[in-house]
């Protein structure tokens, strides 16, 4: 084979050190060009920042570097409006932007910008009743927080997207986000979020938060789906998740903070959209009642949250319910009815055992301090050890920590006993009259009155002190029998056996004859 370098082989020589100075002049040209892309970074960030009509204000960072791939980070990003003040500051972040809108037809469209990357910022969102949004300054989040409406500068867009167009990405990595919406304020930790948007065709959506608070608690967001921009009102495909977020900071009474987790499907136009999914909580602790594994259904349209299909596990029995909650009003409705509860886990106390049926009802007008819980109970046969019932029924309230019983009877065979009052009250338990209808009567004795100025109140203490005189007197005596029954045994036995001497003594005697 022959040398294609050697002396003689001219042509494969030349083409050589062509090549050569071809591979070594494109390199000397792309190392210039990363060297020219990394000093124009300024330049380039500059021309972006002079040029675009998206955000308004001014944009400075405080270092900036670029590759040939159209990427361009920086340090201390901030944002001021055209009065000063701050709207946005990012630590570090990116750009990545088309190269070619620069050196073919050198350009700037909103286009030319394909991916915005942030990290560690605060940005603080304001959506109006469309749903349209705008970024906003710390100054007036906070003037928002505290109820007030946005003044008429303020309505002046910070951020102007109107009939531009747009093909890029926002990624935003370990930030804070903060978000106002009518009467709502939400803050969250920790986003991380990938949104790619296309004008006209689609939003992709990949959200998820860690701890958020404001208008509601709780653990952590996600949203992940589609928006699509091409009807005239774009329409939503998401799956929202909110994560054992806290029922007390929805509304529901103010010492309920048992987590809460909706998981829901969201669809329709994103001024109205409609929702399906799923609630579950490990417990829910209500006055008097504990709750485990709470399950159910739960639709949502034009402000309104039902619940259908509730389930949960209460004191070995079951628990059925439904309901509905206004997320403006924060009022809400809940209805349910309870099977087989057991009493003695419900009381913690093994001596009073029945079943339990019961119905349940909560209700709030949106404020929490308003909220009523009542209803219905009714056992089947069981016993207070050593007594034993038939049944036992009444009716419950509870509002503002005072749990009322009414309309109470048990029915025992030694008569049955009503109460039309039991109130406990900061732990205190207060009682009503307490009356007995004995068997085979139609009239009500009185056994028990709160007032110490009735007659029959005295008479019935005296009544109770002799019956605990009496009681103590028996348990006296039967303690007593208790340790001479030992004696007492050996006594009786003795006695059987004089007697049976006694019998036998007078069967030998009997037909005897008796001499004088």
């Amino acid at each position: 084979m022959k040398n294609p370098f050697a002396k003689k082989n001219k042509r494969a020589r030349t083409w050589a050190q062509r090549t050569g100075i071809f591979f070594c002049t494109a390199a000397a040209v792309l190392l210039l060009l990363a060297v020219s892309a990394s000093h124009g970074a300024a330049y380039m960030f500059n021309r972006i920042a002079a040029n675009q009509d998206v955000v308004k204000g001014s944009l400075t960072v405080n270092t900036i570097a670029a590759d040939l791939q159209g990427r361009i980070t920086f340090t201390d990003l901030v944002w001021d409006d055209a009065s000063g003040n701050r709207i946005l500051y990012v630590p570090s972040g990116s750009l990545r932007v088309n190269p070619w809108d620069f050196i073919l037809h050198r350009r700037i469209k909103t286009t030319t910008l394909r991916e915005v990357t942030l990290n560690d910022s605060t940005v603080t969102a304001y959506f109006d009743k469309d749903m349209q949004a705008d970024l906003i300054g710390q100054d007036e989040a906070e003037r928002l927080s505290k109820g007030q409406k946005r003044s008429l500068d303020e309505k002046v867009r910070n951020l102007n997207v109107s009939g531009k167009k747009f093909n890029v990405r926002l990624c935003l990595n370990n930030c804070r986000f903060e978000a106002y919406h009518q009467n709502n304020h939400y803050i969250m930790s920790s986003v991380d979020a990938a949104i790619a948007l296309k004008s006209n065709e689609y939003m992709n959506i990949d959200f998820s938060s860690g701890p958020f608070a404001g208008t509601s608690v709780g653990d952590g967001i996600t949203v992940s789906g589609t928006i699509d921009l091409k009807p005239e009102l774009p329409e939503m495909d998401l799956a929202v998740n909110i994560l054992k977020v806290d029922p007390s900071s929805l509304g529901f009474g103010q010492s309920i903070h048992d987590p809460l987790t909706l998981k829901t499907y969201a669809a329709g136009p994103v001024t109205r959209p409609t929702a399906q999914g799923k609630l579950s909580m490990e417990k829910l602790s209500l006055p008097a009642l504990d709750f485990t594994d709470v399950t159910g259904d739960v639709t949502y349209s034009n402000g309104l949250f039902t619940f259908t299909n509730v389930r949960a596990d209460v004191y070995n029995g079951k628990l059925t319910a439904h309901g509905d909650y206004d997320i403006n009003t924060r009022a809400y409705h809940i209805y349910g009815t309870g099977t087989d509860l057991d009493s003695r886990i419900a009381l913690k106390r093994i001596e009073f055992s029945c079943l339990v049926a019961l119905d349940i009802n909560m209700e709030c007008d949106g404020d929490p301090k308003n909220v009523l819980t009542y209803g219905s109970f009714r056992s089947g046969k069981g016993s207070y050890f050593p007594l034993r019932f038939n049944f036992i029924r009444g009716n419950f309230s509870n509002r503002r920590n005072v749990l009322e019983f009414y309309d109470v009877a048990i029915d025992t065979k030694f008569g049955l006993f009503t109460t039309d009052a039991l109130r406990i009250e900061r732990g205190q338990v207060i009682l009503g009259d307490i009356n007995v209808v004995f068997p085979g009567s139609t009239n009500a004795f009185n056994i028990f009155s709160p007032n110490p100025s009735d007659n029959r109140w005295s008479e019935t203490k005296e009544n109770m002190a002799q019956i605990k005189k009496n009681m103590a007197s028996l348990n006296e005596a039967s303690g007593h029998m208790r340790e001479s029954a030992p004696a007492m045994k050996e006594s009786i036995a003795a006695i059987k056996e004089n007697a049976r001497r006694i019998k036998e003594s007078a069967g030998r005697t009997k037909g005897a004859i008796i001499r004088p």
